[in-house]
């Protein structure tokens, strides 16, 4: 796991106030995995819709990746090059 997933990852975690195990940190490949990590573990459990448009400004504004890039299928490190 690169140094930019860990920041992602750490960003995460200090937006909604969980930890994520690194063994379900490794498992999680797509936007849509961070993102329905994020609506069944937050507490309390956050809207999915305000958590997609958080994830996805967090990404585009930390990662500089462009916003029509960012779906739901699109993986992490091979389709957005965060490392």
């Amino acid at each position: 796991m690169g140094l930019d997933v860990v920041e992602l990852l750490m960003n995460i975690e200090a937006k909604y106030g969980f930890e994520i195990p690194d063994g379900e940190a490794r498992q999680m490949r797509s936007v849509g995995d961070l993102h329905a990590y994020i609506v069944a573990h937050g507490s309390p459990r956050p809207d999915p819709d305000v958590a997609w448009t958080w994830l996805s400004e967090m990404i585009e504004q930390e990662f500089g990746v462009e916003r029509e890039r960012i779906t739901p299928e699109a993986w992490v490190v091979r389709d957005l090059g965060i490392n």
